[in-house]
């Protein structure tokens, strides 16, 4: 039997001992997914034992293979992928790894009743929309996606020089400078990631739990916050100084973050912290950096963005230099400090 309509997906049911016969032409892939039964895959000197709950990945390329039905029969659906309908499924990332996946699938791959990937692909198919409506080829894209992923995972630490997301963000931010975060417009730095603008802003969601011009407007606001320390420093100039251009949006920028007015702040930090201006914004920027680096997880919500991120190291160093540093306190903690 050959399967010709991709994307759709075929029931069949067999008596016992009944052989189901297959050879793919294309280059791509066969999915099979035990319904009930349960019965054998057969492919040269290769026998793989079938059980309900069972899936199997097999890659097609003229290969022959059957299918036989156990004591009780075997029931079972199937769909087949050519090579090219994976492509929506990847990232640029996920591409450079499809034909080691591909390969890896030489051998065909049997998930287990008791495999994740499994259950959650009978699930899915359980819930199938109508035959040969876009809801239907879309789950069965889900499915594909749901067993192929394990697949990937182990490609992924196979290959040499591969890079996590988190990982070559991390690595980027090493190479990147304050200042050029702060000043490079978004379409610029989104080249230096590697990514279109959209992809970009989806990262810094995922990685800090906001925007790139709400991090922008973070860490400025840091920056201000370590200047007014400084009682010679007038605050028009400190406000110009991390670019900002009016006044009267600085100033509300500033109250929405930190509950006060830079003057009220400057008035509440302690006569032994008035300390000449140190600009420790910089210990802010590595703590971005080694949020991002230690980011495999995604963040909380931006509340205290560089609170989120700011390591254990960034802490020490703030507690070492003694004076109030807003880069390693969110804005309770800044609350906090400031009211006692």
């Amino acid at each position: 039997m050959r399967l010709h309509n991709y994307l759709t997906v075929q029931g069949v049911r067999l008596a016992r001992s009944s052989i189901w016969d297959w050879q793919g032409q294309e280059d791509g892939l066969l999915f099979i997914l035990v319904s009930s039964s349960n019965g054998s895959y057969h492919h040269e000197d290769l026998t793989l034992r079938l059980e309900q709950g069972s899936a199997l990945v097999v890659r097609q390329k003229g290969v022959r293979c059957r299918l036989l039905a156990g004591k009780w029969g075997l029931a079972f659906h199937c769909f087949s992928l050519r090579t090219e309908e994976l492509f929506p499924l990847c990232d640029a990332g996920q591409l450079s790894l499809l034909d080691d996946v591909l390969g890896r699938l030489e051998n065909p791959r049997l998930y287990g009743p008791s495999n994740p990937e499994a259950r959650a692909s009978h699930k899915l198919l359980a819930s199938m929309p109508a035959e040969g409506s876009l809801a239907q080829r879309a789950q069965v894209l889900a499915i594909a996606a749901r067993l192929l992923s394990r697949e990937f995972d182990h490609a992924r630490t196979r290959k040499p020089g591969f890079l996590q997301p988190e990982e070559h963000m991390a690595q980027v931010f090493e190479e990147l400078s304050e200042e050029e975060f702060l000043g490079l417009p978004v379409d610029e730095l989104a080249s230096r990631f590697g990514c279109s603008r959209r992809h970009l802003t989806r990262l810094f969601h995922r990685f800090f739990g906001s925007s790139i011009a709400d991090l922008r407007m973070e860490l400025r606001l840091m920056k201000v916050a370590s200047l007014l320390r400084n009682p010679n420093a007038k605050i028009i100039h400190v406000a110009e100084q991390v670019g900002f251009n009016q006044l009267s949006h600085f100033n509300a920028c500033f109250k929405r973050r930190f509950g006060m007015s830079p003057g009220q702040w400057r008035k509440n930090i302690p006569g032994k912290d008035r300390l000449a201006a140190q600009d420790s914004t910089g210990l802010a920027w590595r703590g971005i950096r080694a949020g991002a680096a230690r980011s495999a997880q995604p963040a909380p919500a931006m509340g205290a963005a560089l609170a989120s991120v700011g390591p254990l190291e960034l802490r020490e160093q703030v507690c070492a230099n003694a004076p109030l540093n807003a880069a390693s306190t969110g804005p309770l903690q800044l609350t906090e400090s400031l009211g006692s």
